[in-house]
């Protein structure tokens, strides 16, 4: 599995569309065991999927995020976990623990697949 948090610096952006860039975790067996930063694009959502499907990202944890752009990354097989806030690294491990409080994983709550 892979996580990829959209961050400015080391915490949670905000707002996902003012993300500097992601950090993305690979995970065995619920362990963190590699993390790498990547830039953020100034591409268009559907590139910027792209990339991410690319380095086989499974979950983006997210501030906030548009409902459209949350739709599309979750017809696209991303899951969106939004509302998250504090340290990449701690959101990451909560997600993984199953800890991470006052977010919404947002492809399970609406029906996105066509």
């Amino acid at each position: 599995m892979r996580i990829a948090v959209a961050c400015q610096g080391l915490t949670v952006a905000p707002y996902f569309v003012q993300c500097t860039g992601y950090t993305c975790y690979m995970v065995e067996r619920g362990i963190i065991i590699d993390s790498r930063s990547m830039p953020a694009f100034d591409q268009p959502i559907e590139k910027l999927v792209e990339v991410l499907k690319s380095v086989q990202i499974d979950v983006l944890i997210v501030g906030l995020i548009e409902y459209d752009m949350a739709a599309y990354f979750c017809r696209n097989d991303i899951e969106i976990v939004a509302g998250a806030e504090g340290n990449a690294l701690d959101v990451a491990k909560a997600y993984l623990s199953n800890t991470l409080a006052g977010v919404d994983n947002v492809c399970k709550i609406g029906d996105y697949k066509d």
